[in-house]
C-alpha cells in the first residue's frame, strides 16, 4: 500500500531529526547517562518533529543493543515498540474516565522492554479533571513509567502539570534545513524538482517539514515531468504570477478600479480568495524584504501596510470569513494610502460632486440610525452591509443622513455607484422619505 512521504521518511533515529539539535542533545544525552526523566513536554509549532521525537525515545528506552543512545531498529524490543508503547490523542481522548483507565493501566510493566511510554498528543486538549487525575502518578511514578507530552499551545495547559514536567521547547525549522531536506527526499524517490520549486515550497511551509513533503508530493502528483514553480502554484490553487503582479501593482499604483476588476476576473475563474491571500502576502513580504535590504524605497511603507492588513485579515480580523468582499476592503485600504491617486476619485462635474461631502458640521438634534435595521432591508445583501457597517454610526434630519465608518476600507467601498444606490434605498425605505447621503470617516464628525 502507498504511503505518504512525509510517512515514509518520519525519523526513526535522532540522527535523522532535522532543526531540532537541543533537543535531539537533551533527550539523547539523557538515555545515554541513564537519566531518563519520567515526564517530558515537547512543545513547538506544528510539523517540527514533537510526535517523532516522542517515538525515538520510547524505543531508544527499550532497545535491547542501543548505539550510544540511539534505538538499534534491528532488535526484538524495536520492532514490537506497539507493546511498550500508548499513542494517545487527547484532542479525542481527553476525558476523565479515559484518564482514570490510563492511569489504572500504567501500574502495569509492559511485556517487552524496561519501560512503559505514554506518548500523549495535543496535551493542552486534556480536560482540567483529567489533568486533575494525573497529577499524583505525575508526582510518584513507577520506575517503569515515562510520560512524553507533545502539544502545540503549552501556555493552555495546567501549570501544576507543567512543574511536573521536563519542558523541552522545538522551533521552527529553518528554511535552508527545510530545502536540504525537501532536495534529499526528492533524489531518493526519484522526483525531479527544480531548484526553484524547493524554495518555493520552502517558504510556503513556514518551517513545517510535514506541510513541505506534502507539498511537493501533490506538485509532483500534478506534473509531468520536473516539478516546476507553475506547477506547485497550479497544484495549490494560487493564481499564476502575472495574475499576482498585476493585482499587486494595481494597489501600490492607488488604482481602486483595477483591484475592483482584477479580483472579480480572479472570483470568474473560481480563485481561492483564502490562497490568494496568503499569495499576495508571501509576494509582500519578499518585496518588503528586498525593499529594506538597503535604503528603504518609497514603496516600502505601502508594503508594510499591506502586509498588515493581510496580515490582520490571516488571523481572523474583520471580513476574514467573506471571500472576496472581505478581501477587497483589504487591498482597497492600502491603495488609499498611495500618493500615486487619491483615494476616492472625485465625481464628475455632471453629478454635483459638492453633494458627496457632508456639511461641516452635522446638527446636534439630528436623529440616531439603526444601522441594524438598515442591513435588514438589505434585500439578500445582508452580509454585505453587516461587514462595511462594522463599528459605523449614522444620523439623519431634514432628509439628510450621514454615515460615519471606522476602517477606511468600508468607507472606500461604501463611495463606489453601486454601493451608494444601495445605501440611499435602504435609507430612504427607513426613513420613509428620499434622503441624501453622506459618508465619512469617525474622526471627521
Amino acid at each position: 500500500m502507498y504511503q505518504a512521504l512525509y510517512r515514509i521518511y518520519r525519523p526513526h533515529r535522532f540522527r535523522e531529526v532535522v532543526g531540532q539539535p537541543h533537543a535531539v542533545a537533551i533527550l539523547r544525552n539523557a538515555l545515554r547517562r541513564g537519566r531518563l526523566g519520567h515526564a517530558y513536554l515537547l512543545s513547538g509549532p506544528r510539523g517540527v518533529g514533537k510526535t517523532s521525537l516522542a517515538r525515538i525515545v520510547a524505543m531508544a528506552a527499550n532497545c535491547l543493543d542501543p548505539d550510544d543512545g540511539e534505538p538499534c531498529l534491528r532488535c526484538e524490543a524495536c520492532l514490537n515498540s506497539q507493546l511498550y508503547t500508548v499513542e494517545i490523542d487527547a484532542a479525542s481522548n481527553g476525558g476523565v474516565d479515559d484518564t482514570r483507565d490510563l492511569r489504572e493501566r500504567a501500574q502495569f510493566v509492559p511485556p517487552i522492554g524496561r519501560r512503559r511510554v505514554y506518548i500523549l498528543d495535543e496535551a493542552h486538549m486534556l480536560s482540567p479533571q483529567s489533568c486533575n487525575v494525573l497529577l499524583k502518578i505525575l508526582e510518584e511514578p513507577p520506575e517503569h513509567l515515562v510520560f512524553l507530552f507533545a502539544t502545540t499551545a503549552p501556555e493552555k495547559m495546567l501549570p501544576t502539570v507543567l512543574s511536573r514536567c521536563q519542558r523541552i521547547n522545538l522551533r521552527r525549522i529553518g528554511d535552508a534545513e527545510v530545502a536540504a531536506q525537501l532536495t534529499m527526499v526528492a533524489a531518493e524517490a526519484k522526483l525531479l524538482v527544480s531548484p526553484e520549486a524547493v524554495a518555493w515550497i520552502t517558504r510556503r511551509a513556514e518551517g513545517c517539514m510535514r506541510d513541505a513533503l506534502a507539498m511537493l508530493e501533490l506538485a509532483a502528483s500534478y506534473a509531468e515531468g520536473e516539478v516546476e514553480v507553475t506547477d506547485v502554484r497550479t497544484a495549490l490553487g494560487s493564481v499564476p504570477a502575472d495574475e499576482l503582479s498585476a493585482l499587486l501593482a494595481a494597489v501600490l499604483a492607488g488604482d481602486g478600479e483595477a483591484v475592483l476588476d482584477r479580483t472579480a476576473a480572479l472570483e470568474e475563474e473560481g480563485a481561492d480568495f483564502r490562497q490568494l491571500s496568503r499569495d499576495l502576502l508571501d509576494e509582500a513580504g519578499r518585496r518588503l524584504t528586498a525593499a529594506y535590504r538597503g535604503d528603504p524605497r518609497p514603496g516600502a511603507a505601502l508594503l508594510l501596510g499591506l502586509c498588515r492588513e493581510l496580515l490582520d485579515l490571516e488571523s481572523g480580523g474583520a471580513g476574514a470569513e467573506s471571500g472576496r468582499l472581505g478581501l477587497e476592503a483589504r487591498l482597497l485600504t492600502v491603495a488609499a494610502t498611495s500618493r500615486q491617486l487619491p483615494a476616492v476619485p472625485a465625481a464628475p462635474a455632471a453629478k454635483e460632486p459638492a453633494a458627496n461631502h457632508p456639511p461641516t458640521q452635522i446638527p446636534a438634534d439630528a436623529t440616531p440610525l439603526d444601522l441594524a435595521q438598515l442591513a435588514q432591508l438589505a434585500g439578500g445583501r445582508e452580509r454585505w452591509f453587516d461587514l462595511i457597517l462594522q463599528g459605523a454610526s449614522g444620523c439623519h434630519q431634514g432628509g439628510q443622513a450621514w454615515i460615519s465608518f471606522k476602517s477606511r476600507g468600508s468607507l472606500i467601498r461604501a463611495e463606489q455607484e453601486d454601493a451608494r444606490k444601495l445605501f440611499e434605498k435602504g435609507l430612504t425605505q427607513l426613513i420613509g422619505q428620499p434622503v441624501e447621503t453622506h459618508f465619512m470617516m469617525s474622526e471627521e464628525r
